[in-house]
């Protein structure tokens, strides 16, 4: 029995294996042979816009970091490129910009020089009679228009294989082109503002010695025997609740505004009340004794219907 269950596992594993080969190879089947007669005759076309308007002025650079190795679906890294040790895909693969940064630093770092081209009035840097491989195009540091930053670099496949399309010789490329912010107008005027504020706040300091002086005049408060009526503090402490007609029938009123018109006790006046609108609460307890008295009424009516139909029965 353990042999037999030895054989069935070693059995269901090769069967896994061969699927797994089968699966692969129909994969790579699925994708269809490129014409090889095209190799050498492909081209890029690189169209420099922003906002939809050609920019001219500047320089592109491309270089070959990639080649077929026979009729290998598979790129393979140029003698110049080497020794970057960067894994490279095939005709379907989606390149990330990372790859194409740091094969632009190695090209840096390593003097590689490549095919540089001017960009015209229409905007646009055609690279033509390309083989089959994978390209670079940078915009070095002085070679974008002035007034914009350099585009970033970017890998370009020879041929482009997508399921939708199939395979592509000449590719359209639009990089995306960045114009630098410019510097905030008024750097250094935005600090003024600053300046009167503070003086404003300093303002108020200068005149506290001023706000003390009636501190210092309290003997003077002494002076409601004479009744000035001059002074807007003797009558707030000696008739809070008085008007220019008579008092108010309400009397003081601490820290409100009687209906009269008086003042507060600090001397201002305090903030407006809502005004009586003739609102009575005098019906409220009529209503809830009638309210009571309906339900009663309703109970007793209906617990005599109910004893009526009782005799009846």
């Amino acid at each position: 029995m353990r042999i037999q269950k030895r054989l069935s596992a070693v059995l269901l594993t090769l069967l896994l294996s061969c699927a797994l080969v089968l699966t692969t190879t129909l994969a790579y089947a699925a994708q269809p042979a490129p014409l090889w007669s095209r190799s050498g005759s492909c081209g890029i076309n690189v169209r420099m816009l922003y906002d939809g308007k050609p920019l001219a002025g500047g320089s592109l650079t491309l270089y070959q970091v990639g080649y077929v190795n026979g009729q290998s679906m598979e790129f393979t890294l140029t003698s110049d490129f080497a020794g970057s040790n960067e894994k490279l895909g095939g005709f379907a693969t989606d390149y990330k910009s990372s790859l194409a940064w740091n094969l632009w630093m190695y090209a840096k770092n390593h003097n590689i020089q490549g095919t540089t081209k001017e960009i015209g009035a229409t905007g646009e840097v055609k690279f033509e009679g390309l083989d089959f491989g994978l390209y670079l195009v940078v915009q070095k540091d002085n070679e974008h228009a002035s007034g914009y930053d350099p585009i970033d670099p970017f890998l370009v496949s020879l041929p482009m294989y997508t399921e939708e399309e199939g395979y592509d010789y000449y590719i359209d490329a639009e990089p995306k082109i960045d114009k630098p912010n410019p510097p905030s107008p008024g750097g250094g005027d935005e600090e003024k503002p600053d300046e009167p504020s503070s003086e404003v706040s300093s303002e108020p300091e200068s005149s506290q010695p001023e706000s003390s002086e009636p501190e210092s005049s309290q003997p003077e408060s002494s002076q409601p025997e004479s009744s000035q009526p001059g002074e807007s503090s003797e009558p707030t402490s000696s008739e809070p609740g008085s008007t220019p007609g008579g008092t108010t029938p309400g009397g003081n009123t601490p820290g409100g505004n009687p209906p009269g018109g008086g003042t507060t006790p600090g001397g201002g006046s305090s903030t407006p009340t809502l005004p009586q609108t003739g609102q009575l609460n005098w019906p409220i307890p009529v209503l809830v004794v009638a309210g009571l008295s309906l339900i009663l009424v309703g109970w007793g009516v209906n617990y005599n219907s109910k004893s009526r139909k009782s005799h009846e029965a």
